[in-house]
């Protein structure tokens, strides 16, 4: 209709798709004990980065199905260390997740170590880069460190589900204001 404005509504984030892009999973040829998932985001490296390692937002992604997540102890800084509580609901029963955040380079990459409590083992490194895809932000997380192809599967599953909830911890998009017609229509 001429002279009307379009606009595009503001969709809350428990109704937006949870996939821009379909997940994309590797084994690295380069080191078969280590996984990269991609994944694309409604939103800008600079938000994307924020919510990942924001307290509020973190507990929430990172949970699984039928989990929660608790924070025992958070140093958001490289160098800093973190421990994590993954409670079951079902069985009460906690694993505790420690970790270090070896490397913090605003809104590009982030890098950890992460052990599962009493290992004395190296642990398994984990690596997340984010880049700009047009109006979109890309998350390419690798995990290094798996030691079966049951760990591999048990990793791949686990970070799909913990990205896909990561959607849902986005602010909302903002709406177009009007779409017009090149002559004022």
């Amino acid at each position: 209709m001429p002279g009307s404005e379009r606009k595009k509504p503001i969709v809350p984030a428990a109704q937006r798709p949870a996939v821009v892009n379909p997940m994309t999973v590797h084994i690295l040829q380069t080191d078969p004990q280590s996984i990269a998932l991609e994944q694309s985001y409604p939103t800008d490296p600079d938000t994307l980065y924020a919510t990942l390692l924001q307290p509020p937002h973190l507990v929430n992604w990172c949970a699984l199905p039928g989990q929660t997540c608790r924070i025992e102890r958070w140093e958001p800084a490289e160098g800093g260390t973190f421990t994590l509580v993954l409670d079951e609901a079902a069985t009460g029963k906690g694993t505790r997740v420690h970790g270090d955040l070896t490397v913090l380079d605003p809104p590009r990459r982030i890098e950890a170590v992460l052990r599962a409590d009493g290992s004395d083992d190296e642990g398994q490194r984990i690596v997340v880069t984010l880049a700009e895809r047009g109006d979109l932000a890309l998350l390419r997380l690798q995990h290094h460190g798996l030691v079966d192809a049951e760990a591999i599967e048990t990793a791949a599953a686990a970070w799909q589900l913990r990205l896909d909830r990561l959607t849902g911890e986005l602010p909302p998009t903002q709406p177009l204001v009007s779409v017009r017609g090149r002559h004022g229509t």
